[in-house]
């Protein structure tokens, strides 16, 4: 009996090479999902905590002629982990209470008294460029901005969008985009 158990014992060490061949492969494309998955989740939340800095302190600001530049660089070093290459926009809008982002603004266009977008072509401007003097925060200029509480304070959005290559192409062929919002009413100024 143990002579029939050596002879199958050695004639199983090919059957466990070619089970490890076909199950190791798709563990490891598991493992490497699985991978991409937490890595998108880190970075929405870290998108979403980014949105959520910038629209509080444009909040907090109010209508000071440099408002949008300190809600750029919040937001930008909100994002730290995130490469600043992977983000897409910052928009920064003029708000209802629901929080819903202008479709046009989404689509990278500024649009006078309500919304300015910025690029990635503008996220290393200097302060000089902004307070309404013709530069990137002229559409929606923070000085405009209503502050008074008689006469109803507005409500400011703040919009990020970024996105992240997949480490495989099994869960997301093209990537992930990431975006977040966040909606602040402005703080009333005396």
């Amino acid at each position: 009996m143990s002579r029939f158990r050596a002879q199958r014992d050695a004639g199983e060490g090919g059957v466990i090479l070619v089970e490890l061949v076909i199950v190791l492969p798709l563990l490891l494309m598991l493992a490497f999902g699985l991978c991409d998955m937490g890595l998108a989740w880190r970075d929405k939340v870290t998108v979403e905590t980014a949105a959520r800095a910038g629209a509080r302190s444009g909040s907090n600001l109010g209508n000071v002629a440099l408002t949008d530049y300190n809600i750029l660089q919040t937001v930008l070093s909100g994002l730290g982990s995130i490469p600043r290459g992977n983000v897409d926009e910052v928009v920064v809008f003029n708000a209802d209470s629901s929080g819903t982002v202008p479709s046009q603004c989404k689509g990278g266009t500024p649009v006078s008294g309500l919304c300015n977008v910025y690029l990635p072509s503008t996220f290393s401007l200097p302060s000089t460029s902004f307070g309404c003097n013709g530069g990137p925060d002229t559409w929606w200029c923070p000085t405009s901005r209503v502050v008074s509480q008689a006469a109803g304070t507005d409500y400011l959005g703040v919009y990020v969008k970024t996105h992240r290559s997949a480490l495989t192409r099994l869960i997301a062929v093209g990537g992930f985009n990431i975006s977040a919002t966040a909606v602040f009413r402005l703080e009333p100024q005396s």
